[in-house]
């Protein structure tokens, strides 16, 4: 059983980082878009690595589980494998990101002017002091955990066996805050929103000013679709696994509740995308226009090989038949 759960970690780490590669190349090459959609942007980032994560945290368990090892291993060992490097980071930081967005978007409908000003600024500083205090916090788990070399931990090495115990219960309450206020927050981001759709238009009524706002709005009702996917796909996943561990549940079947944890959350970003690319056309467009890019160029590539091939046959013919051709006798 287990063997084919991390068999799914790397299938679905695989699609999860290559979803979110894509659409953080898309938004790159479109300077336009990176303004619109910076902590976006930050968001298929930090997703994108949590698929790394899940590839190499399947990958390498199933080579421990092939070589049969079964010696114990203590928490800096663990904190050392690549995947909970990457496990560590990503972890606290998607749930954070889940919260910026929502906290994004309150700013947006409640400030809708100075927003307008200083957007890209105020997403920019969000996303500053958020991972400012994610690498604080993981600099000091991992100064206090160097120490401990008591071997007493799977050699799977669960990400949570790579953290101080300490750290183990914060980065949970903080993981479950953050996703549940992210949810929480989108009522109030619904009332302000309604009370303040209208300011702008009647602040200023031009034209471009109302294409923002309803660009603005639309953003809002796409990522409100989010949060209930987030809700379904991620808290109540984490909550399920921090129950079977407080209630200390037989251990396998808390193995296999972090299972169902982590494939479900990072079944969260995948549908998020899906909500995103279904109503954000410009996003959409610009992935498209990847496809299109990598499409001509590689056709591009295939008509100059094929014209090599046949001028080089062409010469190849030339040269035999002018060979053939017997010399002129002089006379």
């Amino acid at each position: 059983m287990i063997h084919w759960a991390f068999m799914i970690y790397v299938i679905q780490g695989a699609a999860l980082f290559l979803t979110n590669a894509l659409f953080v190349l898309a938004i790159a090459r479109s300077n336009g878009l990176i303004g619109k959609y910076t902590i976006l942007f930050a968001k298929f980032i930090t997703d994108a690595l949590s698929g790394l994560a899940e590839v190499l945290g399947g990958a390498g368990r199933l080579i421990v589980i092939a070589s049969g090892d079964e010696t114990l291993r203590c928490r800096r060992f663990c904190m050392l494998m690549p995947w909970n490097i990457f496990f560590t980071w990503t972890e606290p930081m998607t749930a954070i990101m889940l919260l910026i967005v929502s906290i994004d978007r309150l700013f947006c409908v409640a400030m809708p002017i100075q927003y307008y000003k200083s957007g890209k600024e105020v997403q920019c500083l969000q996303i500053l002091i958020s991972h400012m205090f994610v690498s604080f916090c993981i600099l000091t788990n991992w100064l206090i955990t160097f120490s401990d070399t008591v071997d007493q931990f799977s050699p799977l090495c669960w990400t949570t066996d790579g953290w101080a115990p300490f750290y183990e219960y914060f980065s949970y309450f903080l993981r479950m805050g953050a996703a549940i206020s992210s949810v929480l927050l989108y009522p109030i981001v619904i009332i302000a929103g309604r009370r303040y759709s209208k300011s702008m238009v009647q602040r200023q009524g031009d034209a471009f000013l109302k294409a923002y706002e309803s660009r603005q709005r639309q953003l809002t009702i796409t990522l409100g679709i989010s949060s209930i996917v987030t809700l379904i796909f991620y808290v109540i996943p984490v909550s399920i696994e921090s129950l079977t561990k407080s209630l200390r549940v037989e251990h396998r079947f808390g193995d296999l509740t972090t299972v169902y944890a982590v494939i479900s959350s990072n079944l969260n970003p995948i549908f998020n995308i899906l909500v995103i690319v279904s109503r954000q056309k410009d996003i959409a467009r610009a992935v498209h226009k990847v496809f299109a890019d990598w499409s001509c160029r590689r056709t591009t590539k295939v008509f100059a090989l094929r014209h090599e091939q046949v001028s080089a046959t062409k010469n190849i013919t030339n040269t035999t038949v002018f060979k053939s051709i017997p010399p002129m006798k002089r006379i």
